[in-house]
């Protein structure tokens, strides 16, 4: 997503969010980065919407534990 304007970026979060919350009827409030790519500017414009970000690495890479300790550690 580092290719993105802040725009882009910001359009892309909320049409995606858009349509999980039509789906499962709930707003996410978590973002995982395609491939792990953000930018810390991007992280931030997500904590500003209400959003965490977890796991800026691929999964394929960090297991499941990386999710796991981001969603419990709070």
């Amino acid at each position: 997503m580092p290719e993105l304007t802040d725009q882009q970026f910001n359009e892309n979060i909320q049409s995606t969010t858009a349509e999980i919350e039509k789906i499962i009827g709930v707003k996410p409030d978590l973002f995982r980065p395609p491939f792990g790519e953000i930018e810390d500017r991007q992280v931030e414009m997500l904590n500003k919407q209400g959003y965490r970000s977890i796991c800026g690495r691929p999964i394929q890479r960090t297991g499941a534990e990386c999710l796991l300790k981001k969603l419990y550690q709070e």
